[in-house]
């Protein structure tokens, strides 16, 4: 989409921009596919930022994150049960993701929990 966007634009400039208009056929038609690639670049860049934006503040929030969940185990609840309590509770944005995948994950971990053991000491489902 954003490369479509730029292709656009590159395209209007190559029509509209009376500077544009005297530089030879070939030089014209580039700016479109000029465009289109810039579209490309500056989406790639700000998928970039956003991701790390992300995890600084995943990481800013990692020790509290941490310290709540040794509070909770330390109480006496399971594992699923504190990992339940800081994805409720939390407020930033590791919470908040943990709290979307946090269904899938506690299926997971309840039908690993029932695998049986093997001589080796690894889980195998039967």
């Amino acid at each position: 989409m954003w490369s479509a966007i730029g292709f656009a634009l590159g395209a209007a400039f190559a029509i509209a921009a009376p500077t544009v208009q005297s530089a030879p056929v070939p030089v014209r038609a580039a700016i479109p596919f000029l465009g289109a690639a810039c579209g490309a670049v500056l989406c790639d860049w700000m998928l970039q930022r956003a991701a790390r934006r992300r995890m600084a503040r995943i990481t800013s929030e990692l020790p509290t994150v941490l310290e709540f969940l040794t509070l909770s185990l330390t109480a006496g609840e399971g594992l699923l049960d504190a990992i339940r309590r800081v994805a409720r509770t939390g407020s930033g944005s590791s919470p908040a993701s943990s709290a979307g995948s946090l269904p899938r994950w506690a299926r997971a971990y309840r039908s690993a929990s029932r695998w049986p053991r093997s001589a080796t000491g690894s889980t195998m489902p039967r």
